[in-house]
């Protein structure tokens, strides 16, 4: 299907919790090019037998304080050192990385802490509002800096608790798609390259 379309796809992801009628959209060529003001680009690569797409993070941001994408996980160092992935929920990284970034986030919120029911994530608050005071965390890959707010980094998992989007592992690193929702995401397998767009003012 490659050469038909041009290498280019792009998708929408709606909010996890949007309502039952929302849909997000695929598309396909020229109609898949993502631009336009306020669009970044970084560049994509691939592992010889791996199927995974993978971008290059270079560091995340709570506001002001910038944390370095340093990790002792093997396969974790170089270009191309985080997975995108539509397909995965949560956004993963490395433990050293994590427990900076979620150290960072909890000394911003001033909600009282809770466990998360499913024994999932590690950072969980007490609330029933549907929007978490939290800062804008800036993802920064090669060339692109993303902007992330509250509703792509924290979920509810209980009608009272909700819980920050990201998990630490040993394994694995990935840019799920809570990260990903309210924004164009556009592939170019010929340019080898992603780019990003918010579709709509933010909210939060």
């Amino acid at each position: 299907m490659g050469p038909s379309i041009g290498g280019k796809f792009s998708y929408c992801l709606v909010p996890a919790f949007s309502k039952p009628n929302s849909s997000g959209k695929l598309n396909f060529g020229n109609a898949a090019v993502v631009s336009g003001p306020g669009t970044v680009t970084t560049p994509l690569y691939s592992r010889n037998g791996e199927v995974f797409y993978y971008l290059n993070l270079e560091a995340v941001s709570v506001g002001n304080n910038r944390i370095e994408f340093e990790s002792s996980l093997a396969n974790s160092s170089g270009k191309g050192n985080i997975i995108i992935d539509s397909g995965v929920q949560l956004s993963i990284l490395p433990i050293d990385v994590y427990s900076k970034l979620e150290s960072a986030i909890a000394k911003t919120i001033k909600l009282p802490r809770a466990k998360d029911p499913n024994e999932v994530s590690k950072l969980c608050y007490k609330t029933t509002s549907d929007k978490v005071d939290v800062p804008v965390i800036t993802t920064h890959f090669s060339g692109a800096n993303v902007l992330l707010y509250s509703s792509n980094t924290f979920f509810r998992v209980a009608d009272d608790v909700v819980c920050f989007a990201f998990v630490p592992s040993q394994t694995r690193v990935v840019f799920g798609n809570l990260a990903q929702q309210n924004m164009l995401v556009g592939y170019d397998l010929q340019k080898n390259t992603v780019s990003f767009l918010w579709i709509a003012q933010n909210s939060d």
